[in-house]
């Protein structure tokens, strides 16, 4: 979205006079009464005149800040950092079009034609939202593969790379690195495409850049997580998938004596903050006695089974099971597995309960700095709440601040806007999250 900003005060138009009993006075774009003959002094009419302009530029003014995506949202406070030494990463479901059409009726039913209109919305995200954030490093989710080249022409000072995603989908995700401050790393030249099975199968990718003045290394992952939220044996082997493949980059660059090396992982994870596959990131560590498999991504409780409705056919393959936690009915419900299933390989084995990723602990960058996850990232009409992540491996990296979300109150108070989400100050389902890191 382009904005003209007024260097000053311009010139009101010339007006225009209507010969009449009355003497009525018109702007060409906008009527205004007569004065009365207790204000026609020249001083009143100037007083008039100015007041009309005043308003005028504070409707604007508005208008501008019920389209600005970024209007509102506040950096955390943080510590100064020189610009060479931060690294600012941006993590973005930008929502396919081929989304926007499969669900027009069953997510977005009040969205006009021009909400859900892709180019508008690449528009805005490309050409104002991410412009204006400068990140260093973009990574995201739900591009559609038809449009990645018009992307990267739009983000001419980025070098970008598209994995698509398997299973017959026409998005997958995408990650952008500011040229002037980045390069793939020379051992390291392509991106790591992360599958489970097979190319088929691509879900994410890695990639290792280098700082082309101090050669500090920074490896990202990037992952659009499986929805099904019943389907928890997939949806662990994915996140254990990426993690590994950070990992090994992370060991190769320390091998060809890069001394520094932070890892990133940004991710539309499709689970909740208070989810098991939350917590294997967060502890490197999960355990088939603490979650049931129906319900790894936190979705599903004893109180609510609506998220039912929000997934694909393919994704119905299971039965709800909702159970306690830490009992005999979860481990069951990871050894009810059929033998066939590929995933099972996640464990090394039916008999193994336990899961420990080579990684070690990665830490969430928002929680480190507020204390808590946002109230929300995503919002469409069967769904509130987080899904999207920025994680970084704390033994290297620390995070300096983060770039709030819309608080509730500032959300309830825009009567202009609509309640969910894409809409004409919102491009996507979900909101833009960024980080901001230093190595320690």
């Amino acid at each position: 979205m382009n904005r003209r900003r007024r260097g000053g005060r311009s010139a009101p138009p010339p007006l225009e006079k209507k010969t009449g009993e009355e003497g009525v006075q018109t702007r060409r774009t906008l009527e205004r009464p007569p004065p009365s003959p207790s204000s026609s002094s020249p001083a009143s009419v100037k007083k008039k005149r100015r007041t009309f302009w005043q308003n005028r530029r504070r409707m604007e003014t508005r208008e501008e800040e019920d389209q600005d995506p970024l209007f509102g949202r506040e950096w955390s406070p943080g510590e100064n950092e020189s610009e060479n030494g931060l690294v600012r990463v941006v993590s973005y479901n930008i929502l396919c079009e081929s989304a926007t059409k499969k669900y027009a009726r069953e997510l977005y039913p009040k969205q006009t034609r021009k909400d859900l209109q892709a180019e508008t919305r690449i528009e805005k995200i490309f050409e104002d939202e991410l412009k204006r954030l400068k990140p260093d490093v973009i990574n995201l989710q739900e591009v559609e593969a038809k449009r990645f080249k018009q992307i990267s022409k739009m983000m001419r000072k980025y070098e970008g790379y598209f994995v698509k995603r398997g299973k017959g989908k026409t998005d997958g995700v995408a990650t952008f690195f500011r040229k002037s401050k980045f390069a793939t790393a020379t051992w390291s030249k392509k991106p790591t495409r992360v599958a489970l099975d097979d190319d088929d199968d691509a879900f994410g990718l890695v990639l290792v850049l280098e700082n082309k003045k101090n050669r500090s290394v920074v490896v990202t992952g990037n992952a659009h997580v499986l929805f099904a939220p019943k389907n928890g044996l997939v949806k662990l082997a994915q996140v254990k998938t990426i993690l590994e493949a950070m990992e090994s980059a992370k060991s190769i660059a320390l091998s060809n004596s890069s001394s520094r090396v932070m890892k990133i992982f940004s991710l539309d994870g499709n689970f909740l903050p208070n989810s098991a596959l939350y917590s294997f990131i967060e502890e490197g560590y999960f355990d088939k006695m603490s979650c049931n498999r129906r319900n790894m991504g936190g979705y599903l409780s004893e109180d609510s089974k609506k998220e039912k409705e929000c997934y694909d056919e393919e994704d119905e393959e299971e039965e709800v099971l909702v159970g306690g936690s830490f009992n005999e009915s979860n481990l069951q419900s990871w050894n009810d597995v059929d033998d066939v299933n590929t995933h099972e390989n996640v464990f090394n084995g039916s008999l193994i309960t336990k899961l420990n990723t080579a990684s070690g602990r990665m830490r969430s960058a928002y929680k480190k700095v507020l204390k808590e996850e946002p109230s929300w990232t995503s919002c469409h009409r069967k769904f509130v709440g987080t899904t999207d992540y920025i994680f970084f491996d704390e033994s290297a990296a620390k995070v300096m601040r983060v770039l709030k979300t819309p608080n509730a109150r500032q959300w309830n108070n825009n009567l202009h806007e609509k309640k969910t989400l894409p809409n004409r100050k919102y491009p996507s389902d979900h909101l833009s999250i960024v980080a901001d890191f230093s190595f320690k």
